[in-house]
């Protein structure tokens, strides 16, 4: 007789929680948040119910990159990878063509190849 146990959470998706409730790269994120964030606050000229609020609207998405996961990717890879796509790759690939260096010279006209599985007949003299 088999013994079975229910699990609420699949193993492969378990993060260890290293920073309280927090995984590592969780933590490393909210704390460029904050490095980030309180310099922001404390530079403003503003009151303090404005410093927090802008401190806090800069903040907050540096500090959520670590609770994303899009496409169960972390979100730094994600972001990279749509920026890669979006600016750094062709929409339209070229296709290569030998033509365009100069080469004409060098490759057979398409009308001189026998597109057939004959061998040629040898003739012998």
């Amino acid at each position: 007789m088999a013994l079975t146990v229910n699990m609420t959470q699949d193993v492969r998706r378990y993060e260890t929680r290293d920073l309280g409730p927090f995984t590592k790269r969780q933590g490393i994120w909210l704390f460029v948040a904050v490095v980030i964030g309180v310099p922001i606050a404390i530079l403003l000229p503003f009151p303090i119910y404005l410093k927090i609020i802008f401190a806090s609207a800069v903040a907050a998405p540096i500090g959520i990159c670590g609770f994303i996961k899009p496409d169960h990717t972390p979100m730094e890879k994600w972001v990279l990878r749509v920026l890669y796509r979006t600016f750094l790759a062709p929409r339209i690939r070229r296709k290569k063509n030998p033509y365009s260096l100069g080469l004409k010279r060098n490759f057979i006209d398409p009308k001189r190849i026998k597109y057939s599985n004959k061998p040629e007949a040898k003739i012998y003299t």
